[in-house]
């Protein structure tokens, strides 16, 4: 099973799982779940528009959100992906570079359902 596959599927199952508005409206409690949803997921493509095969040297991939502190993207199993927030909303600038130059950038709004947030997917590219 690919990643984009697992994780659309991790996050369809949560969205299912949180109930809808006219549960919560009737008094019904909501049934949240205890997994935690990325932000952001972020692919990363080699200056060829490929999925980068292996991080350089000097290689970041970090976020921030509503103009905040710059913070880390996690990397996952494979060289191009990064989760970007875990549970956090707002406006999220995502920014890729080698030796502090950003090599590519992207803004996106994260919202958030009554449980969790409504994940996001972004592909930036590196320079050559």
């Amino acid at each position: 099973m690919s990643r984009s596959f697992a994780a659309l599927s991790v996050l369809a199952f949560a969205l299912a799982a949180c109930g809808d508005k006219d549960s919560a409206d009737s008094g019904e409690p909501l049934a949240c779940t205890q997994i935690a949803v990325t932000s952001v997921n972020l692919t990363v493509l080699d200056a060829a528009g490929a999925p980068l095969a292996a991080a350089p040297d000097g290689f970041f991939a970090h976020f921030s959100i509503d103009g905040g502190a710059a913070q880390p993207c996690e990397a996952w199993s494979t060289a191009e992906s990064f989760a970007c927030g875990i549970e956090q909303e707002g406006s999220f600038l995502v920014q890729i570079g080698v030796d502090d130059v950003v090599h590519d950038e992207a803004e996106v709004v994260v919202e958030s359902d009554e449980c969790h947030v409504i994940g996001e997917a972004l592909e930036l590219q590196l320079d050559g």
